[in-house]
């Protein structure tokens, strides 16, 4: 898992599968930005095929923490299948989900 400041903003790129595993790593890599002060992230799916639904919890559980802090989680570069997921459990309408980086940057200077 990769991840890069951009200003403000923790830019995380996930990897081709988020299995349990990569969840629990995912999961500390929030805290420990969180920790830090950090409220603003983007989720870069752009390479990933698979993701568990630990890592689809601890995607809610952040968000819902990060609102009290106006804090948001945005998802970029999402491929169909996953996508569907998203859908399926209707979490479509809780997440901001953009098709690009820089779209997401872009919500982010809007409204935060």
């Amino acid at each position: 898992m990769k991840y890069e400041e951009i200003d403000d903003i923790i830019l995380i790129r996930l990897p081709q599968d988020v299995n349990v595993s990569e969840a629990k790593d995912f999961s500390n890599l929030l805290e420990f930005f969180i920790q830090k002060g950090f409220s603003k992230f983007i989720i870069d799916f752009s390479e990933t095929k698979f993701v568990s639904s630990a890592f689809l919890s601890i995607l809610v559980s952040t968000k819902k923490r990060l609102f009290s802090s106006k804090g948001n989680i945005i998802l970029v570069n999402i491929n169909p299948n996953i996508y569907k997921i998203f859908e399926i459990t209707e979490l479509v309408s809780f997440f901001d989900i953009f098709h690009s980086i820089d779209e997401g940057i872009e919500e982010f200077e809007k409204k935060y």
